[in-house]
């Protein structure tokens, strides 16, 4: 027997049993088989989805206990909680939870957020109304925050003890505590502060005048004891014919303050002063009050006497009355007085009066207070002066003029600081007579008794540093950089003329001065820009006429810089002195100077045109090629010779022994460097 009999039996059999038609009971089973086989199958299958697709977030609300009291909601995607957690279908939604006296929370949830979602509810603030029972309006402040002005005030607070503090010049200060309960509870809070008060008495002269307290009550009169609230106050007084008052005052708690009585003026005078010319001082009994075009306030009902001044114009005196509040006009006209000016100069120049010419000088003319006269000719500097009389005294105007060049010189100031060690002087032009002898000359054989002297002209004014290149200027000119030490002041030697003269160069690119000394490509030595008004070695006819001529007195000072005794004056400079033995092989036993070698520059006092060391502690290069001296009775502004092999080095230095070799006739050059040689510099004026 097959299974399906057996089955079709059991059925049959329990069809007898319930009294069915076994056929049509089998007919039901098959038909309630295929409808419960296919739902089990999509339940299988929706389950199966769910485990494979759905994302499950774990919601954690804070606080814990609004749970049961939370509304969530999804929007915007396929998604449903359950319990805490929320099951995501789709790629996002919209989650939204709600509890009532908490802010709204919103999120966006994405498949790949985080799973677990903490959910942090902030708490809705209370809403509380504030009731002041005073008799006006005052400040209110919540934890010392100030909320406004008024006796009723709605506002959001946080729960919690807060802290009222209320002001206002009709009530005691007052603070209070209270409790906020938040979650969006409205409360009422009433208070009651204790009034205070103050009283006021006053009067006025006259006693019909307007009172206005504070710039809002006016009072009625008189007042006597007026209840006013505490606290500074403003009192307005006013009546017509008189001028205002204002008075300001304070009140404390339970004060009775009388200001007395407040007495008004009345109205000035008004007068309104005009002149021609304008700007005349107006004097009320001899002192000035005013200027014209302009307004006076005068006490009414009185005689003033007034009067106008104007240098340079007559004055006027007149009187004045007038009524309480009353305007008055006076107009004047003043007369002018001209000023008696008489005009000279050293030589014949134009004339110009307030920039129109009047003539030639010599010359007399007629003239007001600020006038201005300005003298000129052609190739001088012109002169202005402005006329400044006292009630039209004469007045004399000499005029020196200074050509161009003059006029420079005056003008280039007395001395430049190049660095702060380094400053430079100035000179004017030089005219002097030297000496023609041997040494000078370079000849041989010659005596005495055949000197000749050389008439010298320095036509360019100059500048000569005080004091020789100190090795801190030389170093910052090397770029070496070197800290400041004791030796900073000492001069720079061992350096060659083109060392020196590509110092100077230096120089003048610092101060964007043109250069002197020009060089080719290659930093090769070309020639020299005479024009160029940039830094340079002294010419030596420079260096000479300030080591042997005194420029103030115009003498010259010879063979030596202190006279013509062979014998150097003690400590007159750094020579080879008795300190020198250590160091020297020959050296003056009877001379001291305080230095073994090399002292700082401006050790010893300068000569007599205010120049350091030129006749000891080092020898110095000058600008000029070493060559035996022109042939001739005159030299202008001579350099030397365009070329040659040496230069020349001037002075003795702190080895020098042979008082000769200090001589103004003595001169000499050097091959390179030495180590008593160094230099200073120089510059023209223009």
């Amino acid at each position: 027997m097959s299974d399906s009999d057996l089955d079709l039996r059991s059925v049959l059999d329990d069809s007898d049993l319930n009294g069915d038609d076994p056929l049509e009971d089998l007919r039901r089973r098959r038909k309630q088989f295929w409808i419960v086989v296919p739902a089990l199958l999509s339940v299988i299958f929706v389950v199966g989805y769910l485990l494979l697709y759905a994302v499950v977030f774990d919601l954690r609300l804070d606080p814990e206990d609004v749970r049961e009291n939370a509304e969530i909601d999804t929007s915007d995607g396929i998604a449903f909680v359950v319990g805490n957690k929320l099951i995501l279908l789709s790629n996002q939604t919209n989650l939204e939870v709600r509890v009532k006296g908490y802010e709204t929370f919103s999120s966006l949830l994405r498949s790949d957020s985080p799973r677990r979602l903490d959910i942090r509810l902030l708490p809705l603030p209370g809403i509380v109304d504030l009731i002041v029972e005073a008799p006006s309006q005052v400040e209110i402040r919540i934890d010392g925050t100030l909320m406004g002005v008024a006796n009723r005030l709605s506002t959001e607070l946080g729960a919690g003890i807060h802290e009222i503090q209320l002001t206002s010049p009709m009530i005691q200060p007052f603070s209070a505590s209270f409790e906020v309960e938040g979650l969006g509870e409205q409360q009422e809070f009433i208070f009651y502060p204790d009034p205070a008060q103050s009283y006021l008495t006053v009067r006025t002269d006259p006693v019909n005048a307007t009172i206005v307290l504070d710039g809002q009550q006016e009072l009625a009169r008189p007042v006597e004891e007026l209840l006013i609230g505490l606290g500074s106050h403003e009192l307005s007084v006013t009546a017509a014919g008189h001028v205002p008052r204002t008075i300001e005052f304070s009140t404390s708690f339970d004060e009775r303050l009388d200001l007395g009585t407040i007495k008004l003026t009345a109205n000035p005078v008004v007068v309104n002063v005009a002149s021609e010319p304008t700007d005349a001082a107006i004097l009320l009994d001899g002192k000035f009050v005013a200027s014209t075009n302009g307004r006076l306030l005068l006490e009414p009902g009185a005689t003033h006497k007034l009067s106008l001044q104007k240098p340079n114009f007559n004055s006027i005196t007149f009187e004045v009355i007038g009524a309480p509040g009353e305007e008055l006009h006076r107009s004047f006209r003043l007369e002018e007085i001209l000023v008696a000016v008489e005009i000279t100069a050293n030589i014949k120049a134009t004339i110009t009066h307030n920039d129109k010419s009047v003539g030639e000088t010599p010359l007399s003319l007629k003239a007001q207070d600020e006038d201005r006269i300005t003298v000129s000719q052609q190739g001088y500097a012109s002169q202005s002066r402005e006329i400044r009389t006292a009630n039209g005294t004469a007045q004399d105007f000499h005029f020196t003029l200074l050509t161009i060049e003059q006029h420079k010189y005056k003008n280039a100031p007395e001395t430049i600081e190049v660095t702060d060690r380094l400053t430079i002087k100035k000179f004017p032009s030089i005219r002097y007579a030297m000496t023609k002898g041997e040494e000078a000359w370079g000849t041989t054989g010659s005596s005495s008794s055949s000197r000749e002297s050389v008439d010298v002209a320095l036509t360019r004014p100059f500048y000569l540093s005080t004091t020789e290149v100190s090795i801190k200027d030389y170093e910052a000119f090397k770029g070496s950089g070197s800290k400041s030490s004791a030796n900073d002041r000492l001069p720079i030697t061992n350096v060659t003329w083109l060392d020196a003269v590509r110092f100077c160069n230096w120089l003048s690119r610092r101060d964007n001065l043109s250069l002197v000394y020009q060089f080719d490509a290659n930093g090769l030595y070309r020639s020299i820009d005479a024009n160029a008004l940039g830094y340079r070695l002294p010419t030596e006819l420079e260096w000479l006429a300030i080591y042997s001529h005194d420029v103030e007195s115009q003498q010259t000072i010879n063979p030596y810089p202190w006279g013509t005794s062979t014998a150097i004056p003690r400590a007159y400079g750094n020579f080879a002195g008795r300190e020198s033995s250590q160091k020297l092989e020959r050296f003056n036993q009877q001379y001291v100077d305080n230095h073994d070698g090399v002292a700082p520059t401006a050790s010893y006092r300068p000569n007599s045109n205010g120049i350091f060391d030129m006749a000891g502690n080092v020898s110095e290069w000058v600008h000029d090629f070493y060559a035996l001296w022109p042939s001739t009775r005159e030299l202008t502004d001579y350099m030397g010779p365009e070329n040659g092999l040496d230069h020349v080095v001037r002075g003795g230095n702190y080895a020098t022994l042979d008082s000769a070799k200090l001589s103004s006739s003595f001169r000499q050059f050097v091959n390179g460097k030495d180590e008593t040689v160094g230099f200073r510099v120089a510059r023209w004026v223009y």
